[in-house]
């Protein structure tokens, strides 16, 4: 989750007490003051609150906007104590004009250590006055995951999921992502399914092999990734079991395995389709399998079949009426 600071956690005092050399010289020059409030560290009893407990160290960049070159040396507030507290810093000579603020957080003293919480701002420096500028302290990504599928069959489209999480391993809503794969001949990214804004990443299996889908958050080089083995499509279908005969009214579980040559492709969807109405009902049950219902008497073939080639498994099915018997009998 993205945490707000409240205004009094970063407070700026711009422009204040420019001074004047003596004899008519003068300075084109203002001030900028900041007061940080550091929360307790969680040893010290502290809670997860508006900028993370975890924060020892601020950054403060004055830049210009334009370029987002330094006005002035970056300055450095460390924590006071595990306790927390407050530290003011007052930054004198800073140009008058517009003028960016980006204040960066560590889990370090001196700036070391890991991006935590971030924050940046817009304000014009003036002579002689002062004006209150709040900023919004976000917490940054430090961690990606990345799921979906580990493995696809070629010319299978499949999304992937992206999460950012924070120091506090709190859920970053609103990172966002670029993405990179090592091999786009075995997985591309791009594919249709995927809802317009939507943080999920489409891929296309391209081809047969082994490629790797690399998430990295925007504004930082933190990056999750995914193996993804991607298969030949299916040259045969095994049905469990190849032939059944059963009692009106009762039901059996059906299931069918997808190999290309001797390798188990694992995960491909099967649909079950019964070639005779009125004899049987399919339920199905999860990818491979269905719950099949005797309804009537009487002969039907149900055929398993998949999307990505012809190749199809059938179970020949007998229904006869109550007090017959029930037989199965697998290929295997």
């Amino acid at each position: 989750m993205t945490r707000i600071a409240l205004v009094l956690a970063v407070l700026l005092a711009l422009g204040l007490l420019a001074g004047c050399a003596g004899g008519g010289g003068g300075s084109d020059g203002g001030s900028i003051r900041f007061t940080v409030t550091f929360p307790p560290l969680p040893s010290a009893g502290g809670s997860t609150r508006y900028i993370p407990p975890a924060l020892m160290s601020l950054g403060i960049d004055v830049l210009d906007p334009d370029t987002e070159e330094a006005k002035v040396p970056r300055v450095i507030v460390n924590r006071p104590s595990p306790e927390g507290g407050t530290v003011s810093v007052s930054i004198p000579d800073v140009h008058t004009g517009d003028t960016l603020l980006v204040v960066k957080g560590y889990d370090q003293e001196d700036c070391q250590g890991q991006l935590i919480c971030q924050a940046s701002t817009t304000c014009t420096v003036n002579l002689n006055e002062t004006a209150q500028v709040p900023m919004t302290m976000a917490t940054t990504v430090v961690r990606v995951e990345v799921s979906g599928p580990a493995a696809l069959i070629r010319g299978q489209i499949a999304a992937l999921t992206p999460s950012g999480f924070d120091i506090d391993n709190s859920l970053v809503v609103d990172a966002t992502f670029t993405w990179t794969t090592s091999n786009a001949g075995v997985v591309a990214l791009g594919g249709a399914g995927v809802p317009p804004g939507s943080t999920l990443q489409p891929i296309t299996a391209a081809g047969v092999g082994t490629a790797t889908l690399t998430a990295t958050a925007v504004g930082t080089a933190i990056t999750g990734s995914l193996d993804i083995r991607v298969f030949p499509p299916p040259d045969r279908v095994d049905v469990q079991p190849t032939e059944r005969t059963i009692n009106q009214g009762l039901s059996f579980v059906i299931s069918a395995d997808c190999y290309a040559g001797e390798t188990l492709l694992p995960d491909v969807p099967i649909t079950f389709t019964a070639g005779t109405p009125g004899i049987v009902e399919i339920a199905p049950l999860t990818d491979n399998t269905a719950r099949v219902t005797a309804t009537g008497e009487g002969n039907t073939v149900i055929t398993a079949s998949q999307e990505f080639s012809s190749a199809t498994g059938t179970c020949a099915v007998t229904v006869t009426a109550t007090g017959g018997i029930d037989v199965g009998i697998g290929s295997r």
